[in-house]
């Protein structure tokens, strides 16, 4: 374990501990580090939906995630995400904008759940 120190203008020293998250997952070099919050944007056909769904799969396939929980207002005009196999379209799918909020406590307390 690593112990960095900080030093402070007034002279004060802090030792800090790094530690490995329990929830961290094992990913290649080249793979972003997970867990992790993704946000796609971009405009109109740049391509947000297609790459969402490739990492997904990329990750799925790579054994690193076994659900994935999606919040999209216009998920209900594409039918892309039907490839993704740890997405539950009736559990984990929110597409009303108005309650990605609401959509978010849900994550976080199947999160703890499972």
């Amino acid at each position: 374990m690593k112990v960095k120190e900080i030093h402070h203008k007034k002279q004060v020293k802090f030792k800090l501990k790094n530690t490995q998250s329990k929830y961290s997952i094992k990913t290649a070099p080249t793979d972003p580090k997970l867990p992790a919050l993704f946000v796609f944007c971009g405009s109109r056909g740049s391509g947000k939906t297609y790459a969402c769904v490739a990492m997904c799969s990329h990750f799925e396939k790579k054994h690193y995630i076994t659900r994935t929980f999606l919040i999209c207002p216009t998920k209900a005009s594409n039918d892309i995400f039907q490839n993704l196999k740890t997405l539950d379209e009736k559990m984990d799918v929110c597409d009303d904008s108005t309650k990605g909020h609401v959509a978010q406590n849900n994550i976080n307390r199947e999160v703890k759940k499972d």
